[in-house]
């Protein structure tokens, strides 16, 4: 076989889809299936998916990440939220009004759950009420709860 054609039959391999791939040619490959480890991505196979969008394995295909999600794990687990938003335990992507109870929204976009010194006062007789809420009031006077926090906590007393 002469040389250029060899050449010329090697650099079309390379643009053809994966073997085993439910691809289409039309000036570009068109894909509508992938076979691992690839995944599809709009209409092409590829390896890794794009910002916004899950690797759906059993499915072979890169699926997007539920509203609010900049990235997730599924259509129902966000990993981190637009900087609108915060993420709770479960991973879902709230507002800061959305943070389940005992919970507040934290600088860091979490929902974050408060220090267990919060609940406490809840619970305890009017006395060390009292006493609880000194205490925060002198650690708020200077400038940090008990977790070290500068003013961060929304948490009821």
């Amino acid at each position: 076989m002469p040389l250029p054609l060899l050449l010329l039959l090697s650099l079309a391999m390379f643009a053809l889809p994966v073997s085993g791939a439910t691809c289409t040619a039309g000036g570009s490959w068109t894909c509508s299936g992938c076979v691992a480890p690839f995944l599809l991505s709009g209409t092409t196979c590829g390896t890794a998916c794009p910002v916004g969008t899950f690797a759906d394995t059993d499915a072979r295909k890169c699926t997007q990440c539920p509203t609010g999600c900049t990235a997730c794990i599924s259509t129902s687990v966000c990993t981190a939220c637009t900087s609108t938003l915060w993420r709770t335990a479960d991973g879902r992507c709230v507002a800061a009004s959305g943070c389940p109870a005992s919970t507040f929204p934290a600088t860091n976009r979490v929902c974050t759950a408060c220090a267990s010194t919060w609940y406490g006062m809840a619970r305890s007789t009017a006395a060390a009420s009292l006493l609880a809420l000194l205490a925060l009031l002198v650690v708020a006077a200077a400038g940090a709860d008990e977790g070290g926090h500068h003013g961060e906590s929304t948490c009821p007393p």
